[in-house]
């Protein structure tokens, strides 16, 4: 297992080491064999196969983003084309036949007079109500 706080620990270690020379070469010896573990092949190569899952996790991320993104674009579209079909729909004129025309019929009778007959002022109140424009046949 990889301990990154370890490794940064040992990189800071190395760059606050002293430069070269007679009075600091021991002290420098000391801190890299004290660091060599964070450097070695093994720590490099678990640390590459790290960032590699990473980079893979993070690609499929991304996918996984720009596929929402063309849902919601998609989403907004259908949203502004309902959006004006409704407006169309708010702003229709409605045609009514008289009540009465179709209750002289032969074969009506009560019960039929009774579904097909309705209150016209009780319609065209929820018609304006609803806003929509009653028309005259």
């Amino acid at each position: 297992m990889i301990n990154l706080e370890q490794i940064k620990a040992d990189i800071a270690a190395r760059k606050a080491m002293p430069a070269w020379g007679p009075q600091t070469s021991i002290e420098r010896i000391k801190t890299i064999n004290a660091t060599l573990p964070s450097f070695s092949l093994k720590t490099v190569e678990a640390l590459v196969e790290v960032l590699d899952k990473t980079q893979s996790a993070n690609a499929a991320q991304n996918d996984h983003i720009n596929q929402q993104q063309d849902r919601i674009d998609q989403l907004e579209k259908k949203n502004a084309e309902l959006g004006k079909y409704a407006k169309e729909l708010e702003s229709r004129t409605v045609k009514l036949s008289q009540p009465i025309s179709v209750l002289h019929r032969r074969d009506f009778i009560d019960s039929h007079r009774a579904i097909y007959a309705y209150p016209e002022a009780e319609v065209n109140a929820a018609l304006a109500r609803a806003g929509i424009k009653l028309e005259a046949e």
